[in-house]
């Protein structure tokens, strides 16, 4: 098994693929399937470091939710729907206007 290539090593530099290659590699074997990163690309990242990310990423997603108002969403999701219904009537009524004028200039030309 030691003469098995790493799929992550380009042949003609013997250098590790960057994570995009890897990304392609990955996309073309299927979606299910994720990059295989080497050994030596894995030493660049600290675990203590990505867990510290991680939960500055949770407790600002945290305070983001706590902060949301839920409530203003649902009355602007609310007034567009009404905005929306009130173009559509306003739409409906401008064509028709549109045919009385019409009909008003085609009785107009005719009785000339």
């Amino acid at each position: 098994m030691e003469e098995e290539k790493d799929e992550n090593v380009d042949e003609d530099d013997a250098q590790p693929l960057s994570i995009e290659e890897n990304e392609e590699e990955s996309e073309a074997k299927g979606p299910s399937s994720l990059p295989q990163l080497s050994d030596a690309s894995l030493e660049q990242y600290s675990t203590n470091s990505i867990k510290n990310d991680i939960a500055v990423l949770e407790k600002e997603r945290d305070t983001l939710a706590k902060n949301t108002n839920m409530g203003a969403i649902a009355e602007y999701r609310k007034k567009e729907a009404d905005y929306l219904s009130r173009v559509a009537d306003l739409d409906q009524i401008t064509t028709e206007r549109n045919e009385a004028r019409k009909m008003h200039e085609d009785l107009r030309r005719l009785r000339l």
